[in-house]
């Protein structure tokens, strides 16, 4: 193959009337090919990602200590893009996960907006994303501490054109009584356990299907690699 490149070029450096037609032929379908894979190359590092999956998990820190919160550190990740809901004392771990590696990996981003104050979404958070790979994929793994109630986008971006986003919306702490009817009112209702998968409980409702509840995915999980190594 380097040979008979090398004798193209050569053959392309020589003036017209010493190449013989064949030879002649014989260079301009090398040089077509290679041109054909230098366009095929600068294609695949030019183009924008395809949209990938979000992953969340949630985990109310208040009170612990550095060694507790270091064993509670979420090993899945829900994945989810509608009816986000969590509650303004928690931390919001996330990760997003792309199908494919071949990427400038330093170009990646993303920001976070507010929504609730102003006719458009303003930016109150911008940071780089570290790839990873992993037994489910390339992801990015990231957490926001517990963020004033409100309406939030998430966008993630590549070479700072956003190529994908999610919304989410963050609770007061909430009344226990503020949604119960009267036939309930002796039991302690929490709305965020109705209302949202991004809560503190979401273990214990992870065998339940909600397949078939209108307005809901199927249920999918990713997992962490880290859970499967040995302590």
């Amino acid at each position: 193959m380097r040979r008979n490149l090398l004798k193209a070029l050569r053959c392309l450096a020589l003036p017209f009337s010493m190449i013989a037609p064949e030879e002649l032929k014989f260079a301009a379908r090398r040089v077509r090919a290679v041109c054909v894979l230098l366009i095929l190359g600068a294609l695949v590092h030019c183009g924008k990602p395809e949209a990938g999956d979000f992953g969340w998990a949630a985990l109310n820190k208040e009170g612990m200590g550095e060694v507790e919160e270091r064993l509670l550190q979420p090993r899945d990740y829900r994945i989810r893009r509608n009816r986000l809901f969590f509650s303004e004392s928690q931390t919001i771990y996330w990760i997003y996960r792309i199908s494919s590696g071949g990427f400038d990996t330093s170009k990646f981003l993303a920001a976070l907006y507010t929504t609730g104050e102003s006719p458009e979404p303003v930016e109150i958070d911008l940071r780089r994303l570290e790839l990873e790979e992993g037994g489910g994929g390339y992801v990015f793994r990231q957490y926001y501490e517990p963020l004033d109630p409100g309406a939030y986008i998430l966008k993630i971006a590549y070479e700072s054109v956003p190529f994908d986003q999610v919304e989410f919306q963050v609770l007061p702490e909430p009344d226990p009584w503020q949604y119960a009817d009267e036939e309930s009112s002796d039991e302690e209702y929490d709305p965020l356990l109705h209302y949202s998968t991004g809560d503190t409980a979401y273990e214990n409702r992870k065998e339940v299907n909600i397949e078939n509840e209108e307005g809901w995915e199927t249920e999918e999980w990713i997992y962490d690699p880290a859970e499967s190594q040995s302590p």
